[in-house]
Parts: C-alpha cells; sequence; structure tokens
C-alpha cells in the first residue's frame, strides 16, 4: 500500500468515529453554502471520488480492510517460503567452493559440509518475505539433504543470518524441514521444484522462477492480490 493510499485508509477509520455534525462538516453539507456553491463543491468531490476509483484505490482499501479484518482475528492465509533457489542462491555457495571440492562432490554439491552457511539470499527475497509477512502467516518449508548433516544446522543459522534470531522476528521458530512438504496444511507454497511432495501440496504452488512467476516482484504482487479473496 502507498502512503497516499494508508492515509486515505487512516481518514475512512477515523471518519467512522466523528460525530454527524463534523461528518456533514468534511462531507461540505453546511448551511452557509449557497446552492450554487454546494453544487459546485459536490461536482468537485464527485470527480475526485470517481479517479480515486478509476485507479483502483478504493478497491486495495477494501482488500486491505478485509486482510487487518482477517489479521485481527488470527485468520491469515498460510504462505510457506521454500529456501533453495528461492529465499536462497544456491550459486552463491558454489561459487565459495575450491575446485578440488568441486571435483570431489561432483553430482553432489548440495553434500558439501558447509556449503549451506556460504550461500547468500536470493535478489529481492528478503524484501519479498517483509512485504508478504504484512499480508500472511509466514513459514519456511524446505528441505535438508539426508546424508549432509550440517546442512540442517546451517539453514537455521542462515535464517538467523538474513533475517534474526529475535522472538519478534518473521521466522522465530517458523523452520520446517521436510521431505515430505505435502503433509503440511496450508494456501500457498512458494517452490521451485515440484519434488519433496511440493507437486501434491493441497494449497497452491507458487513455482518459482518459471515464466509465470519469474521473479519476487512477479510473486510478491501476484500474492498481495490474492491475500483478502
Amino acid at each position: 500500500m502507498t502512503a497516499f493510499e494508508e492515509k486515505i485508509y487512516q481518514f475512512r477509520e477515523n471518519f467512522e468515529n466523528l460525530s454527524e455534525r463534523d461528518k456533514n462538516k468534511i462531507a461540505g453539507i453546511e448551511n452557509d453554502k449557497t446552492p450554487e456553491e454546494q453544487a459546485a463543491f459536490d461536482k468537485e468531490k464527485l470527480g475526485t471520488m470517481k479517479r480515486l476509483e478509476e485507479k483502483g484505490v478504493f478497491k486495495k482499501l477494501d482488500d486491505i480492510i478485509k486482510y487487518r479484518e482477517n489479521r485481527k482475528m488470527g485468520k491469515l492465509k498460510i504462505l510457506y517460503f521454500d529456501m533453495d533457489n528461492v529465499l536462497v542462491d544456491f550459486q552463491s555457495g558454489i561459487d565459495k567452493l575450491s575446485l578440488a571440492t568441486v571435483k570431489e562432490y561432483e553430482g553432489r554439491l548440495d553434500e558439501v559440509p558447509g556449503i549451506f552457511s556460504l550461500m547468500t539470499p536470493l535478489s529481492g527475497a528478503v524484501e519479498a518475505v517483509k512485504s508478504l509477512s504484512q499480508y500472511f502467516d509466514v513459514y519456511i518449508l524446505s528441505t535438508a539433504p539426508w546424508k549432509n548433516i550440517s546442512a540442517w544446522s546451517d539453514k537455521v543459522a542462515w535464517i538467523h543470518k538474513h533475517f534474526g534470531d529475535e522472538k519478534e522476528s518473521v521466522f522465530h521458530k517458523r523452520l520446517i524441514i521436510s521431505h515430505h512438504k505435502n503433509l503440511n496444511k496450508g494456501d500457498f507454497l512458494i517452490d521451485d521444484r515440484t519434488k519433496n511432495g511440493a507437486g501434491e501440496f493441497e494449497g497452491e504452488l507458487i513455482q518459482f522462477g518459471t515464466e509465470k512467476f519469474p521473479d519476487w516482484d512477479k510473486v510478491t504482487s501476484y500474492l498481495i492480490k490474492k491475500c483478502a479473496k
């Protein structure tokens, strides 16, 4: 929501708490206006409302109002984020390995001890999480290589590093590691693959990196539109 839309939203909330006298004053219904002045005022007000409606401002506000009501009642939709190649740039970890290590673990680079601690966030991922966490009940739903024990703890450490480890942080105790993602109940899953149960997820799979969802801008825009439906 833009700053302008936020101001309109706050005005609508505050307007409901005003007395009828003050509401009439804001609406331009005052005894000291001549019929001509009142007609001119009404015409200008109608034009402003029409422009706002054409820009979709009122639709956005209705969605935001519904979202905030759902948030107050604890009815936010559940959104899961995968990590590798969704939040995390897997290639950034590979790029930090020695040639000898790459050769040793060829075909199974995800089993390199400590590789997950070397990775950086994918472009736009951190910002997208912060934005979407305002609209959804968010969790991380990831898979760790069965033969790479360090990957499990490295994923926790990665979340601490990039999203914080304090109680108020967005993913505090909200990491789920599973090879059967279809067993988790929820509304949306952002994943780059259909493996490990992602393809059988009960909600909607947002397949990151596809033509429809090539980057975080597209994903965020799509999900914010869906949040109030």
